[in-house]
């Protein structure tokens, strides 16, 4: 079956909105990472978070060029408090993503 336009800009938008979630959450991760291990959390979780953003940029021009709409709507995801915790959880929604 083949995939038509509208399918292809609905793929690229739940991308787009997986990219955008993790930039938020990575974001909210770094403020939120204390003590000695969320140092090393927020040095480890910064340029992720620029590396989201940029995917996020590639995927929406992607919709433009298709002739699309980005959805801004990132995926909502909860929040931790404790730095195992949020690692953790990272960890299983990436392995989602794949």
């Amino acid at each position: 079956m083949a995939t038509t336009k509208e399918q292809l800009i609905a793929g690229l938008n739940q991308d787009l909105a997986l990219e955008l979630g993790a930039a938020i959450r990575y974001l909210q991760q770094t403020s939120m990472a204390l003590g000695i291990d969320g140092e090393e959390v927020r040095e480890i979780l910064r340029p992720d978070i620029a590396a989201e953003m940029k995917h996020a940029e590639f995927l929406a021009d992607k919709i433009v060029a298709l002739g699309g709409r980005p959805a801004f709507k990132p995926t909502p995801f909860d929040e931790r408090t404790d730095v195992k915790a949020m690692l953790e959880y990272d960890r299983k929604l990436e392995w989602e993503a794949v």
